[in-house]
């Protein structure tokens, strides 16, 4: 009888190591920011908007959050006039998506599982085109389809909204800088756990030479803007 039990609690401990190990890896990973091919020098360059990560697991009624559900409404409202200010202009809306394949993940936290309700883009995101992205990693461009939209439509300048400031947002601002693009984080459509924690990170995008720009600016600049490129 005593053999069982320590060979049951051998079996236990050799278990929550595994699993402490497996999402250690899988969150290590989820980090990491891709390199990419730095994009061309296009003759006449266009903008685009991504949308990242306003699900209904993140802003929606599925959000485990009450921080991004308090701050929802604010946020998309501002997401969405952008939108259309960018689908006036015929430049690329593109929406990425949080969605987890990995099945150990999943039993875990299920919110993000693929084909689940809180994968779901957030209901009240106004949707303007079919470029949906989806990722599996705080990076956006760790799914090659959103380079091959971007290259595409020939795009060098990036204006980025939406969620966290401090993960897959930064994630990609990084991933978008590797590949030598121009990026605006528009600190007005953005949102972190906390506005203490997003301020540290639009101070860190200021500090790092990226391009920081209130909405009336950029809408502003799309406004003047001569169809193909919004200038500044």
């Amino acid at each position: 009888m005593k053999k069982i039990l320590l060979r049951g609690v051998a079996i236990l401990i050799a278990l929550i190591v595994f699993l402490s190990i497996y999402i250690y890896m899988f969150a290590s990973n989820a980090k990491k920011v891709s390199t990419g091919a730095v994009i061309e020098q296009y003759e006449n360059p266009n903008f685009a908007l991504i949308v990242v990560d306003v699900q209904e697991a993140t802003t929606g009624e599925y959000s485990m959050n009450p921080f991004y559900q308090e701050n929802s409404e604010e946020l998309i409202t501002k997401i969405n006039t952008l939108i259309e200010k960018f689908e006036a202009k015929e430049a690329p809306v593109i929406y990425v998506q949080n969605q987890i394949e990995d099945p150990l993940i999943n039993f875990f936290n299920s919110s993000f599982a693929k084909g689940s309700e809180g994968v779901k883009l957030d209901k009240r995101l106004k949707i303007v085109s079919d470029f949906i992205v989806p990722k599996d990693r705080q990076d956006a461009f760790s799914n090659p389809e959103l380079d091959e939209i971007l290259i595409k439509h020939k795009v060098n300048k990036l204006y980025v909204v939406g969620l966290d400031a401090a993960y897959c947002i930064n994630s990609t601002v990084k991933a978008a800088n590797n590949r030598k693009y121009k990026i605006t984080v528009i600190e007005e459509a953005v949102l972190s756990e906390t506005d203490e924690q997003k301020g540290e990170f639009i101070t860190q995008y200021k500090n790092s030479g990226y391009e920081n720009l209130g909405k009336l600016i950029v809408w502003d600049m799309i406004d003047k803007g001569d169809g193909q490129y919004a200038n500044g």
